[in-house]
C-alpha cells in the first residue's frame, strides 16, 4: 500500500490524506519555482540580472537610497550660502560629494535597467527617475546647470506612498483641472476687457498711483494680482473716487474667482485624491477576498477527501464487524434422516 494513502474499494483508488497533501503540494510548489529558476537563470547573464534586481529593489537598499537623496537635498541647500561660494575648498568639496551622489544615482538607474529591460520604458516612475539624472549629467556641462541639480530632490516622491499616491491623484484630476483653468481664464479675459475699455484713462488722468488698466496685459496682471487678494481694497478705492459704483464689478470678480472657481478647483483634487484612497481600498478587498477564495477551496477540498476517508474507515468497521460475528457464531447441526436414524438405534 502506498504510504500516507488510504485505499478506497468502492472507487478502487488511493485516497491521500491531508498531511501528505500539504507536503505535496508544497514539494510540487517548490520544485516549480526550482525548475523556473532554472529556466531563467539558465545562463551567466540572467544570473546577474536577476541578481541586480535583488540588490536594488531591496528594502534596505530603497532606505539608503532615500538617505541619499535626502543627504544631496540638504547639501545642495547649503551650497546656496555665501560662505560655501567665498571658499573654494568648501566648493570643492561640496561639488565632489554631489559629483559621487551623482555617480550612485546613476548606478541605481543602470541596475534597475538591467534587470528590467525596455520594461523599464512602461514604468512612469522609472522614466521620471531616469529623466531627472539625465538632465543632471546635462547640467554639468551647461553654464548654470548647477541650479537645476536640486530637482533630484523630486526623487523622492516615487519613494513616498503618501507622496506619490497625491501626485498620482493629482495627475487624474488634470482633464478637470483643466476644464478649470479655462474657465478662469475665460472670466479673466473678460474682465481684462471690460475693465480696460472703463477705466484705462485713469491712470494718465492722475487718480491712479500705478498703471492698472491703460492696456489689456497691464489689466490681466492687476486681475491676477486681485485675484490674490493682494492691495486688491486700495485698487477699488482709487477707482471708485471718479467711478462710484466701481466696487459692483470688482466684488463680482473677487467672488468669482477667488471663492467659487479657486475652491472649486480645491474640491476637484480633494475628490480625485479620495477617489485614489477609494481604489486603494478596492484592490485590497479584492485581494483579501481572493486570497480567502484560495483558502476556501482548498479547504473545501481537503473537507472532501477527509470525509471520504471517513467514510472508508466506517465501511471497513462495519465489514470487520459482521467478519468477526461469522466467525464467533458456530456452525448449526443441520438434521438429516440419516443422523435421526442413528440416534433411535443408540436408544
Amino acid at each position: 500500500m502506498h504510504s500516507g494513502m488510504i485505499f478506497d474499494e468502492r472507487d478502487h483508488r488511493y485516497i491521500l490524506s491531508y498531511d501528505d497533501f500539504q507536503q505535496q503540494s508544497s514539494a510540487g510548489g517548490d520544485d516549480r519555482t526550482t525548475k523556473k529558476s532554472n529556466v531563467s537563470a539558465t545562463t551567466w547573464h540572467d544570473r546577474f540580472r536577476e541578481r541586480c534586481g535583488q540588490i536594488i529593489n531591496n528594502e534596505m537598499t530603497q532606505k539608503i537610497i532615500v538617505a541619499v537623496i535626502i543627504f544631496n537635498s540638504v547639501l545642495l541647500g547649503f551650497e546656496a550660502f555665501d560662505f560655501v561660494g567665498r571658499n573654494p575648498n568648501i566648493q570643492y568639496a561640496f561639488d565632489i560629494i554631489d559629483y559621487f551622489c551623482l555617480i550612485l544615482f546613476t548606478l541605481e538607474i543602470l541596475m534597475q535597467f538591467i534587470y528590467r529591460r525596455w520594461e523599464m520604458c512602461k514604468d512612469p516612475w522609472l522614466t521620471f527617475d531616469s529623466a531627472i539624472i539625465m538632465v543632471s549629467w546635462m547640467g554639468l556641462s551647461v553654464e548654470g546647470g548647477k541650479a537645476f541639480r536640486i530637482i533630484r530632490a523630486l526623487r523622492i516622491v516615487m519613494r513616498m506612498h503618501d507622496m506619490k499616491e497625491l501626485v498620482e491623484a493629482l495627475i487624474t484630476c488634470i482633464p478637470s483641472i483643466f476644464a478649470v483653468g479655462m474657465l478662469l481664464m475665460l472670466i479673466l479675459y473678460i474682465y481684462g476687457v471690460m475693465f480696460t475699455l472703463l477705466f484705462q484713462n485713469l491712470y494718465q488722468d492722475g487718480y491712479l498711483d500705478e498703471d492698472y488698466f491703460s492696456r489689456l496685459d497691464y489689466t490681466l496682471l492687476t486681475l491676477i494680482q486681485m485675484m490674490t487678494m493682494d492691495n486688491w481694497s486700495a485698487i477699488i478705492k482709487q477707482v471708485m473716487v471718479v467711478y462710484p459704483w466701481a466696487w459692483f464689478p470688482f466684488i463680482l470678480y473677487i467672488l468669482m474667482t477667488t471663492f467659487i472657481v479657486l475652491n472649486l478647483a480645491v474640491g476637484v483634487i480633494s475628490s480625485a485624491v479620495a477617489n485614489v484612497s477609494h481604489d486603494e481600498i478596492e484592490s485590497h478587498l479584492k485581494q483579501v477576498s481572493s486570497d480567502f477564495e484560495e483558502k476556501n477551496d482548498l479547504t473545501i477540498r481537503v473537507l472532501e477527501r477527509k470525509i471520504d476517508e471517513l467514510t472508508f474507515m466506517i465501511e471497513k468497521l462495519v465489514r470487520d464487524h459482521d467478519e468477526r460475528r461469522r466467525t464467533e457464531i458456530p456452525e448449526r447441526n443441520l438434521l438429516t434422516p440419516h443422523s435421526f436414524i442413528n440416534d433411535r438405534d443408540e436408544d
